[in-house]
């Protein structure tokens, strides 16, 4: 995990927690793994991204925005969806 977001975000991970294993199902392998990163450091030249990888328009959210963008479907992943309001949830009490 720590190579896909220096790769892909520009940061790199100093700290990070596992917060949940999203499991897909017996038949499927499709698990989906949430990490909290509580320290980093942002690379100086960004992204570095491999030869006909493409991300762009990641952006800093706040909590309260996230909450609005699941409510709003524009996070549409609805395991991502629970994920990160139960998150936020447990953060704020």
């Amino acid at each position: 995990m720590p190579k896909e977001v220096k790769e892909e975000v520009g940061i790199k991970v100093k700290s990070q927690k596992l917060i949940k294993t999203s499991k897909a199902g017996a038949g499927v392998v499709w698990d989906l793994y949430y990490f909290e990163i509580t320290d980093y450091e942002i690379i100086e030249n960004g992204q570095e991204l491999g030869e006909n990888e493409f991300v762009s328009g990641f952006e800093w959210k706040t909590f309260d925005e996230v909450i609005d963008m699941c409510i709003n479907s524009q996070i549409n992943e609805e395991r991502t969806v629970g994920v990160l309001l139960a998150y936020i949830l447990k953060v704020r009490s």
